[in-house]
């Protein structure tokens, strides 16, 4: 079976007794319409009948407070939020950045979660968050380096990072 919602938190129920909260779901099913392997995207619940039923954390989000500037340096992001990435999800994570640069594509690998007391920091598979250089700057010197470049994003954004599972139920 292939569910299809329009996001997370979209909510349906169908014939046989399938139910979804969530955006993506594919369910293998045995001759006796058992469950008996599943994938799900950005998928909080889904249950068929009284046989089959699973929870999952559909994905996690924060807001860029944060993120390098230096082309030299390692490419992180700073989150004002603590992201928990569950054990059994599926890697590599991507995260979307939303709102990107126009003509810019604001997903990214996920290569390094590091959680502390109020923030997260991710190193995203990037070589930078820089896309050209500010039309008004000219040759920056080090207090200027900020703004003379163009970024894929700004402080503000909101990143998102979809979690995928998949499995054969106990």
């Amino acid at each position: 079976l292939i569910v299809k919602g329009p996001d997370q938190d979209a909510e349906a129920v169908y014939e046989g007794g399938l139910r979804m909260k969530g955006s993506f779901c594919l369910l293998r099913q045995d001759a006796n319409l058992r469950v008996t392997e599943y994938h799900a995207s950005e998928v909080r619940e889904i249950s068929v009948g009284n046989d089959f039923h699973m929870t999952f954390v559909p994905s996690a989000s924060g807001r860029v407070i944060d993120f390098e500037t230096d082309v030299l340096k390692t490419p992180a992001v700073q989150l004002a939020a603590q992201i928990e990435v569950p054990a059994n999800v599926l890697t590599p994570l991507w995260a979307d950045i939303v709102p990107a640069a126009e003509d810019t594509d604001g997903s990214y690998r996920v290569l390094e979660v590091s959680v502390g007391d109020a923030e997260t920091r991710l190193v995203l598979d990037t070589d930078s968050f820089a896309v050209g250089l500010n039309s008004g700057s000219e040759a920056p010197g080090n207090a200027q380096l900020r703004r003379a470049f163009n970024y894929a994003f700004a402080t503000g954004a909101i990143l998102t990072i979809p979690y995928s599972y998949h499995g054969r139920p106990d």
